[in-house]
Formats: C-alpha cells, structure tokens, sequence
C-alpha cells in the first residue's frame, strides 16, 4: 500500500488555493471595517469630551538673571528676565559669576587638557 498524502484537518483544498489563508484574510479585513465603522458611529453618537485645561503654573522663580560674555575689563553685562510677562531689562554690569578662576585658566591654555583636568579636581 501506498501512504496517502493528506493535507492538514484545517486546510480544504478549493480551487487552486486553501480555504483558511482566504478565512484568515477575509477576517483581516473585516474586522479593520468593523473597527472603522465603530470609531466613525461614536465620534456621531458619542458628544465631545472636553479637555481639562489646567493653568500655567506660577513660575518658580520669577526673575531670572542672563549673564553675557565678559568684556575686556573682566565685567559681564546682566540682563534680568521677568518669567511672568516675558519682559527684559537691564541688570547693570558686575563681577562675572560661575566662570573658571583665572590662575586655572592659564593652566588649561598652557597644559594638555589631561593635566588640567587632573589639577581640578586635586584642588577639590
């Protein structure tokens, strides 16, 4: 006797293709109209929802200070911003602030950028 070659139980030979890759692709595509045609229903039966607005919070600080580049005297020009109204105004020229100190300066022009490093952290 010769085996019979058998197809899968889910598998039914109709034509030339199966007929569970067309069930599968037919239930894809069903089932994108279907979920379309919900969406468009309740955007119709559904009102809309409106959406919470909450305030801007209050700014934590109110004024903030921009420092520009320092000029040839060593003097940084400030500039005050008003977080509220978004308005600036001149803060006057003063002591630059958070820059690097100038006898470490002339260290990391003059060493290599290694060595500079290293003495940074060695003064801390």
């Amino acid at each position: 006797m010769r085996p019979q070659n058998r197809e899968p139980f889910s598998t039914i030979r109709v034509g030339r293709g199966y007929l569970a890759p067309r069930r599968a692709y037919l239930f894809f595509c069903a089932s994108i109209v279907f979920t379309v045609a919900l969406l468009t229903i309740a955007t119709f039966i559904l009102p809309p929802r409106p959406l919470p607005i909450t305030g801007t919070p209050a700014a934590a600080f109110p004024v903030a200070t921009i420092q520009l580049i320092p000029n040839r005297d060593g003097q940084c020009r400030n500039l005050l911003f008003y977080n509220d109204n978004g308005r600036f105004e001149e803060g006057g020229t003063g002591k630059c602030r958070g820059l690097i100190p100038d006898e470490l300066l002339v260290d990391t022009v003059r060493a290599n950028r290694a060595d500079a490093i290293g003495r940074v952290f060695r003064i801390r």
